[in-house]
């Protein structure tokens, strides 16, 4: 009469990386040993172990499919799957399959951080590599530089990401102030490393303006004065404004504006008209960014 043989071992295994699993797939034995196969069986082991665990033996055999999961220690593996029918079990198939689990993405590179009006704008790249899951998210913390103890960080919420270079701008700061700043990447598994810091200033108003010389002329007075030294970066001087009063009185006379000066040159000038002749007066020169004066 027929008996039938051990089946053959299975072909394809193919693997498919998850959340501390991996999915598997395979194709039935070519030969099956002239009988049905009632169950397969895999096994699974860290990469670079020598003793293999068996995850399941009673896979159906009419499903050539199995999710390995709870793989928490890793993030690689190596599997291999056997068939059986009623004479028994099949060699295991011949290559060993490795595929890595996801993990948490790498620290995000090249974290630029560029003052602003109150606020700082932020550009990075993306990790190098994202866990083999796409990233989600960034979360952005920051923190007044320079404190002893060192400042809390303060996260932002999260940042969707967006098909664009990842950027954000951070709002309400100080004016004149020192932050640090740093980013990490999300993924479905979790939050990985932050990069390293990125550190700059917000912009300030402008220094007071310098040898501001008086000389008087008919019922007026010509005023020249230097830049201030400090001019923030990048953040120009937009304007001055001068202000006048009759010197020496008693209370102090009260200020008097005039109106805006633009920017002109290195030196700056104005000549204040409409004044009393024979009369002393106070003089004083600011000067205005976007910030204030």
């Amino acid at each position: 009469g027929f008996s039938a043989t051990i089946p053959d071992a299975p072909t394809n295994l193919r693997t498919t990386p998850g959340l501390q699993s991996v999915s598997l797939t395979w194709s039935a034995p070519t030969n099956d040993g002239g009988t049905q196969i009632t169950s397969y069986t895999v096994q699974y082991r860290e990469h670079g172990q020598t003793i293999w665990q068996t995850f399941s033996s009673s896979v159906s055999g009419s499903t050539p499919y199995c999710i390995v999961n709870n793989l928490i220690g890793g993030p690689t593996y190596d599997f291999q799957v056997a068939a059986t029918n009623v004479a028994g079990p099949s060699p295991y198939y011949s290559e060993i399959v490795t595929a890595t689990i996801f993990a948490r993405p790498d620290a995000p590179t090249n974290l630029v951080a560029t003052p602003g009006l109150q606020s700082v704008s932020l550009r990075w790249n993306a990790p190098l590599n994202d866990g083999g899951t796409p990233i989600t998210s960034y979360v952005i913390e920051y923190r007044v530089h320079g404190t002893t103890p060192p400042a809390d960080w303060i996260p932002t919420p999260p940042i969707p990401t967006s098909s664009s270079t990842p950027h954000y701008v951070i709002t309400t700061l100080q004016d004149g102030s020192t932050y640090d700043f740093r980013v990490a990447a999300v993924n479905i598994v979790g939050q990985g490393p932050y990069s390293g810091v990125a550190t700059t200033t917000t912009f300030a108003a402008p220094d007071a303006p310098t040898n501001l010389v008086a000389k008087s002329g008919i019922k007026s007075v010509s005023l020249t004065w230097d830049i201030p030294s400090f001019i923030d970066g990048g953040n120009q001087i937009t304007s001055y404004i001068v202000q006048y009063r009759l010197f020496g009185t008693s209370p102090s006379s009260p200020w008097i504006p005039t109106p805006p000066i633009p920017v002109s040159d290195k030196t700056s000038h104005c000549i204040v008209t409409g004044l009393l002749d024979e009369t002393m007066y106070d003089f004083k020169v600011a000067a205005i960014n976007a910030v204030g004066t």
